[in-house]
């Protein structure tokens, strides 16, 4: 009879350490029933922590390893900030609720947002038919941003989203973001025509600016960013000043 043995010793002693034999994101864990029901977490800086959840609506156990990263693709470097519980058992169809705290004596910035990523990596359980087969388990890995909000910032989130500013150099669109806040792009349309985001992605951190490909003379841009629910914001519209190119 064969038996269903969770997280064989020496899955834990290899996958654990190096973070993951394997890993597959965000759509395969979906489809393979591991689910964040939030698309992101704000913690805010008078509160004593944040929650996250992490939703198993498949048929297989997982053991979950919870963490908060620096980086999507690095776990190397130490954050100030601890998940309770960091490894749990997680049943077919149930749910478990995580706590997110800061730890250390490490300073963030008090006049803008800093952005973390909240890693579940989740790694199924395995049949195991004989003591000496060799079995390989996949981590199917979901990631989310973090953001750590200030208290007393100079403008509400919902403000900071109406105040990105436009300026085309060239073929190239300049979004400038003169907010604390990160501000994540839903879309960007000029003259009718959505713009591709590229390698500048969505994401344009406070008080910074992204550059995306643009030809043509258009005077406004449409945008929206999503919200601290995620949800995308209503529609802002902003004139396109122009810049001049040095030769």
């Amino acid at each position: 009879m064969n038996k269903i043995t969770l997280f064989p010793r020496f899955i834990l002693s290899i996958i654990l350490p190096l973070y993951c034999i394997g890993f597959i994101t965000h759509a395969f864990a979906h489809s393979a029933g591991i689910k964040l029901p939030q698309t992101r977490v704000i913690f805010n800086s008078k509160d004593k922590g944040a929650l996250a959840t992490i939703q198993n609506q498949g048929d297989n156990v997982y053991l979950v390893k919870a963490s908060v990263l620096n980086e999507v693709n690095t776990s190397s470097k130490a954050v100030p900030f601890a998940v309770t519980p960091p490894l749990f058992r997680l049943e077919p169809h149930n749910q478990q609720t995580v706590r997110i705290v800061r730890q250390g004596n490490g300073s963030l910035p008090a006049d803008r947002e800093s952005v973390f990523y909240l890693s579940f990596l989740a790694i199924p359980s395995t049949t195991e038919t004989s003591n000496t087969d060799n079995r390989v388990a996949i981590g199917l890995q979901t990631v989310i941003k973090l953001f750590y909000r200030p208290e007393r910032l100079a403008m509400s989130s919902e403000k900071a989203a109406t105040e990105l500013t436009f300026q085309q150099q060239g073929e190239l669109l300049i979004v400038s973001n003169p907010t604390p806040y990160y501000l994540t792009l839903g879309s960007v349309s000029v003259a009718g025509k959505t713009l591709p985001f590229g390698e500048a992605g969505q994401m344009i951190a406070p008080f910074s600016q992204a550059t995306y490909p643009h030809s043509g003379h258009a005077t406004a841009a449409t945008w929206t960013v999503i919200n601290d629910y995620g949800g995308i914001s209503a529609p802002n519209q902003a004139t396109i000043s122009k810049q001049k190119v040095t030769p």
